[in-house]
């Protein structure tokens, strides 16, 4: 019985650590300080890398969430701490040279 407990419970942790994978082995545009451009309400996320990395999301000067960022394999979600955030758009280079995204409905620009 404990045999099957813990097989159980391993099997789960496998699970839920292969989900979301960091953000660099998925795609490193995600890199950087990205910030709302509507202009209606300011939000902003900023990723780092590396062995202290960790990703601060405010909305206003309020910090919402902050923690290590990591991507679903797809690129469906963005993971930070215990919030799960949708990508509509995944980061590209526009014409005027500029990286852009979309999540959750609002486009973001790196600076």
């Amino acid at each position: 019985m404990k045999r099957i407990i813990y097989l159980t419970l391993i099997s789960f942790l496998l699970f839920v650590t292969s989900c979301a994978k960091k953000v660099e082995t998925v795609n490193i545009d995600y890199f950087g300080y990205w910030e709302t451009v509507d202009g209606i309400e300011k939000k902003s996320f900023n990723i780092h890398s590396g062995i202290s990395s960790h990703t601060v999301y405010q909305e206003e000067m309020n910090i919402i969430e902050r923690g290590k960022a990591k991507i679903t394999s797809n690129e469906e979600k963005l993971k930070i701490g215990l919030n799960s955030f949708k990508v509509d758009v995944q980061p590209y280079l526009t014409d005027n040279g500029y990286y852009s995204m979309t999540i959750e409905g609002d486009v973001y620009m790196k600076f």
